[in-house]
């Protein structure tokens, strides 16, 4: 969809352009050393100047490529840029030209991070003109695409209310009134029922007052759906045959089945909700050849494929080359970014995507030097590279890291050590009257980054209390959460804040289909990616943009990246005595 208010002119970037330049031939000031500093002084502001002429060198070019179109190329040059290193007057055009780029390359993450950053909200407070009216643009454009209406419509109205063009206007509320037609009608009613901006209630019930009564629910359906509760997009009447591709035997059948039951409930469930689902038939990877699977599936009218699961036979599909009918696999290639393929999409739980959340989220929040610990597998070294890349990508540190054994039952010989005060800690001084040091721990750590599973969680949370370490604020990713509420057990995992799955935080008769209470965690995460994949399959069918809008999922808010990777943005919740509690976005730190 075309930008609504028109960016900005060449002439306003060739002046910022030469702004830039011109303040890059400025001398950078010196500052008085402390009396401890050992580097000269003449070295130190020679190097201070020669990054910050780099930086502005950087943002010129970028600025540059964008006004050329070229949006790819100036997402790059923006990446390389140390904010930091640029005066207070270009800070303000690399927030929004960086942001804008992200926005239009469908980075919509990175977009998030930029414009929800405490800084950059500062920053944009000191907006005036042009600029204040690039930043609302943004916002709302960034809250309508994460679903987030209240957030989105706010940006809008006051843009609206700032402008002079009337045409400018009209457009602003054109954008206003999609968004609001995104919006689910049950979002819609909570948010009429209490604005939290009065402006705003006007506009929910004019748009309450233009929708149809949803379809009555049918009662009675399979076992364990008590009501559907699922209104598939309409686009899924279009579509006459979807093709499943899973194995009924090997490694990976146990899986494919939990998935298989997933995708089947969310069928059934927006069947009784009143739409129709297309023919669905099945096709056993373990039984033939992936590629005559799909090709069998195509010549059998399949509009659309879902699988495989397996990694070789993805990678056997990718590499197939021009695909007829869209591939949806149920996994991720972990090594491979950029398939080059337009109709083949990946779509899995990714612990590393989570790992590079939580750090995002930590680094939000001030953290900067991090413990972490994580289980001695395969997912648990995917996590905690990721987790460590984005951190140091972002100014953090790992100082520690450990990889530990599942079965460990008692964690102090394991967390002692690297717990322990270090030489460089400064001191404790002793109480009056020669009384003992108080006991403490080393002095460099500021958070922990966590992957386990709830029973792995409850040893380590009290262990770290047990070694003076119950300050640290721990972040996990969702395995710490089964979905099923255990106050008694739970309480042991103290105030951990992690990564959560929507449908573990749904009251138990609230969402429909649910993954049965009695599946070991892992399963239920795999029931929830199969109904997820029923959500996804009307968009990715042949002929049709592809998630041209977020899809609210039971494992994330779900996006398609440029590589054609489905992405999950995932809220975030902590426990709180037990129970698990939503962390508001100010929390949370979105």
């Amino acid at each position: 969809m075309p930008a609504i208010i028109p960016r900005s002119p060449p002439v306003q970037l060739l002046g910022i352009i030469t702004l830039i330049l011109a303040l890059a031939g400025c001398t950078t000031p010196q500052r008085t050393p402390a009396a401890t500093e050992t580097v000269p002084v003449v070295d130190r502001a020679s190097t201070e100047a020669a990054t910050a002429t780099r930086a502005r060198e950087l943002l010129a070019a970028a600025l540059s490529e964008q006004e050329a179109g070229a949006t790819a190329q100036a997402l790059q040059l923006y990446s390389r840029i140390d904010p930091d290193a640029l005066p207070q007057a270009p800070r303000g055009a690399y927030l929004l030209g960086y942001a804008d780029a992200a926005l239009q390359e469908g980075e919509i993450l990175r977009a998030r991070n930029l414009l929800t950053a405490p800084a950059a909200t500062a920053l944009g407070k000191t907006f005036t003109g042009d600029r204040r009216q690039r930043w609302l643009r943004l916002r709302g454009e960034l809250f309508g695409l994460l679903g987030e209406t209240a957030e989105s419509l706010s940006a809008y109205t006051t843009l609206a209310a700032e402008l002079d063009d009337a045409d400018v206007r009209t457009g602003v509320e054109q954008r206003i009134w999609t968004v609001l037609q995104q919006t689910p009608t049950s979002m819609l009613r909570k948010l009429a029922a209490e604005p939290a901006d009065p402006r705003l209630h006007s506009w929910y019930q004019l748009a309450l007052a233009g929708r149809q009564t949803e379809p009555t629910p049918a009662v009675g359906a399979a076992p364990g759906v008590e009501r559907a509760r699922i209104l598939a997009p309409e686009e899924v009447q279009a579509l006459n045959r979807v093709a499943l591709l899973l194995p009924e035997s090997g490694n990976y059948a146990t899986a494919a089945g939990i998935l298989r039951d997933g995708f089947l409930a969310a069928a059934f469930a927006a069947r009784t909700g009143g739409v129709q689902p297309p023919d669905i038939r099945f096709y056993d990877t373990a039984s033939d050849d992936v590629l005559a699977l799909y090709q069998r599936a195509v010549d059998e009218g399949a509009q659309l494929v879902i699988g495989p699961i397996e990694p070789e036979l993805l990678r056997r599909i990718r590499d197939r080359g021009q695909l007829p009918v869209p591939v949806l696999a149920l996994n991720y290639l972990e090594s491979d970014t950029a398939t080059g393929n337009l109709g083949f999409y990946q779509f899995g739980l990714s612990v590393a995507d989570e790992a590079k959340a939580a750090a995002h989220t930590a680094w939000r929040d001030g953290r900067r030097s991090a413990l972490a610990l994580v289980p001695d597998t395969g997912w648990g070294s995917r996590a905690l590279r990721a987790f460590t890349d984005t951190f140091r990508e972002l100014g953090g540190e790992v100082r520690e890291a450990v990889h530990y054994d599942m079965a460990l039952k008692d964690f102090t010989p394991v967390l002692r050590p690297l717990l322990a005060p270090r030489p460089t800690d400064s001191a404790t001084p002793a109480g009056a009257g020669g009384d003992a040091k108080p006991p403490r721990r080393r002095g460099d750590l500021d958070m922990v980054f966590l992957v386990a599973y709830p029973t792995q969680g409850r040893q380590i949370q009290p262990t770290l209390e047990f070694l003076y370490a119950g300050d640290l604020p721990i972040y996990a990713t969702s395995a710490i959460y089964s979905g099923t509420p255990d106050p008694a057990r739970d309480r042991d995992l103290g105030n951990i804040r992690f990564n959560a799955s929507p449908w573990t935080l749904a009251a138990p008769g609230q969402l429909v289909p649910r993954p049965d209470d009695q599946l070991p965690p892992a399963h239920q995460q795999l029931f929830a990616l199969g109904v997820d994949s029923y959500l996804l399959h009307a968009q990715l069918a042949d002929g049709m943009p592809g998630l041209a809008q977020p899809v609210h999922g039971q494992t994330g808010l779900l996006m398609l990246d440029g590589s054609g990777r489905v992405t999950r943005l995932q809220p975030w919740a902590r426990f709180r005595n037990g129970r698990v509690a939503p962390l508001s976005p100010a929390e949370s730190g979105t």
